[in-house]
């Protein structure tokens, strides 16, 4: 199974600290590079996000770093796809890894792909 971690550049201690984990699990990964919000110009911003939905639905508009976030999970999205991965795991390279992942991914990639399917989970302490 293909494993992707986002990965802002500059962010050189999550990378490694992420890394250490798949390391130790024996898991191989690539490393994809994120898109840093606050440095998109006005026009990229404009032309990646429905501002007036956004508005409707969520009663504001994204900040830069959600945008950005958004932005690097829909490019990984797009990679796969123009890759014809037909089993990926996305990480942030904030995750924590359960010990048992490699045999959970062993598990999952036995199964043949059905559906297309797209499954965002995320926990916060915020």
């Amino acid at each position: 199974m293909h494993i992707f971690i986002i990965n802002l550049k500059e962010d050189y201690e999550r990378r490694k600290a992420i890394e250490a984990q798949l390391d130790h699990l024996g898991l191989a990964y690539e490393i994809f590079s994120a898109v840093r919000g606050r440095d998109l110009s006005p026009e990229e911003r404009a032309s990646s996000l429905d501002e007036t939905g956004h508005l409707r639905n969520e009663g504001r508009l994204p900040t830069p770093g959600e945008l950005g976030c958004a932005l690097s999970h829909i490019g990984i999205y797009r990679l796969i796809q123009g890759r014809g991965i037909s089993h990926a795991l996305v990480l942030e390279d904030d995750a924590w890894l359960n010990p048992n992942l490699p045999q959970l991914l062993a598990a999952v990639g036995l199964r043949p792909p059905c559906v297309p399917a797209l499954t965002y989970s995320t926990i916060s302490n915020n």
